[in-house]
């Protein structure tokens, strides 16, 4: 087995990506507390929290995905594709950031606050150092506090 430390501050709670003798590879992440939690536990935590507190039933988003999927999900039995985090954060009525967000806030029990200045921080270094180049992707002047919109 490999371990890649990251560097990157925002996964400064990542201890390793671990890639096995299949070629596969696997993100395992420790609270700080030092608890073993997967990032789709930590989904699955905050997708059965939200759907709760929207008092939306698995029946419900029959029209997003099918129920065993989301009930896969759910029991963190199933990692979710980009395509289905927006299809899913749509029928939330959130954003797939505010989601990936929420659940990067229970994997790590940083608050949400913590993790959107980390992100800023780590935008404000990428637009420092020229941007993303090649894509259309813009960072625009991050210095100034967010406004509401």
């Amino acid at each position: 087995m490999h371990s890649v430390l990251s560097k990157t501050p925002l996964l400064s709670q990542l201890k390793s990506i671990q890639i096995g003798e299949t070629g596969r590879c696997g993100l395992w992440l420790f609270s700080s507390q030092g608890n073993f939690m997967s990032l789709k536990t930590s989904f699955a935590n905050v997708l059965r929290a939200l759907r709760s507190k929207r008092h939306i039933s698995q029946r419900d988003f029959a029209d997003t995905t099918s129920r065993t999927y989301l009930s896969k999900l759910e029991l963190a039995k199933s990692s979710i594709t980009l395509d289905k985090l927006d299809q899913i954060s749509r029928r939330l009525d959130l954003s797939p950031l505010t989601l990936l967000t929420l659940t990067l806030s229970e994997e790590t029990h940083s608050s949400v606050a913590e993790l959107i200045t980390q992100m800023r921080r780590e935008m404000v270094e990428l637009q420092e150092g020229g941007g993303l180049q090649g894509l259309a992707a813009k960072i625009f002047d991050l210095t100034d506090p967010p406004t509401p919109s």
